[in-house]
């Protein structure tokens, strides 16, 4: 697919997502320990073993900290770091031939990375790139 072509997909989801956000009017977010103590109480009060797991999840994908609240980047010991995976792509992606701007447009366009613009996102995985490779230790 061509950069033109990343572009708009990106641009026909951004619209569904903008229409879906007008119709919820306040955004619920949920706190980490919030969450816990939901899960916790539904055990309690359900018996039910599936929450029970929910939160053996969280823990053993490392998703919270010891004070139940969010972990915001992830390893790949817990869950993953986009970061390192998009490095990754682009590296097999160039190695392919490639070219860098291609490869960055469809990250944004197949991840659906929420922009300003397209073009805001592909600079920013752009930059994700090559801050690794300038310093493969200070990746965002």
């Amino acid at each position: 697919m061509s950069y033109a072509q990343h572009k708009a997909n990106w641009e026909v989801f951004q619209a569904d997502t903008q229409k879906v956000i007008a119709k919820t009017r306040e955004a619920h977010h949920v706190t980490a320990r919030d969450l816990v103590k939901e899960l916790a109480l539904l055990v309690r009060v359900t018996g039910d073993n599936r929450f029970s797991a929910a939160l053996e999840a969280l823990q053993e994908n490392r998703l919270t900290d010891e004070n139940d609240g969010w972990i915001r980047k992830w390893t790949k010991e817990g869950s993953y770091d986009p970061a390192l995976v998009f490095v990754e792509f682009i590296d097999e992606e160039i190695a392919k031939g490639r070219s860098l701007r291609e490869v960055c447009a469809q990250i944004v366009a197949d991840c659906v990375l929420m922009h300003a613009t397209f073009e805001a996102g592909v600079a920013h995985v752009e930059r994700i790139w090559r801050r690794a490779k300038a310093d493969p230790l200070d990746i965002e």
